[in-house]
């Protein structure tokens, strides 16, 4: 192994629902900085310590000594038990009179003037959905990486690129969920 990337996978199961806030939690925590919108525009915040109650912890991991061994860090908020059901589904498992509605919010950064998030439903037990493993991962690059991951190596995923100035340029697949829920009938 010695001479390639080393990446570390990230999931957060600590409380109900607490998945959905991996994103940005740990882009502040890897890269130590936190982007807010106000007057219209993007603000870029430096972090120096995250602080829980009386826990106080230093921010910008990839800053970190020794942190340059570390290529990139992987969050997937989609990384559920839902997905499992899901992606199942599309296998050909379970029940084919079982529903599946799938809702939530996706990245807009691609559709032009308004980088907003955008609500998405989907029918998943209609023809034509479909769904990768990858969707929904959030790659994380170590910008003082000794060995850079190549975004190539993993495809469909969201990559992440923390530069000198605070601001994070992202490589986006067609379609990004920040987060979804889906909902479940199953046949009487």
């Amino acid at each position: 192994m010695q001479g390639l990337p080393f990446l570390i996978a990230v999931q957060d199961f600590h409380s109900p629902g607490s998945m959905r806030l991996i994103n940005s939690a740990m882009t502040e925590y890897v890269f130590g900085v936190r982007h807010t919108l106000r007057e219209g525009g993007v603000h870029v915040e430096w972090i120096g310590e995250h602080v829980w109650g009386n826990v106080r912890e230093p921010s910008g991991f990839f800053h970190f000594e020794n942190a340059e061994n570390v290529s990139a860090v992987i969050v997937n908020s989609q990384g559920t038990l839902p997905k499992f059901n899901r992606i199942g589904y599309l296998a050909g498992f379970g029940d084919r009179g079982v529903r599946m509605i799938r809702t939530g919010l996706r990245r807009g950064e691609l559709d032009g003037g308004n980088p907003m998030p955008r609500p998405f439903r989907q029918v998943v037990h209609a023809t034509g959905y479909s769904e990768a493993w990858v969707e929904g991962m959030v790659v994380l690059h170590n910008p003082r990486a000794l060995r850079p991951l190549n975004p190539s190596l993993i495809p469909g995923a969201a990559h992440e690129f923390l530069q000198e100035d605070g601001r994070i340029i992202s490589l986006l697949p067609p379609f990004h969920p920040h987060f979804s829920m889906t909902s479940i009938t199953v046949p009487k």
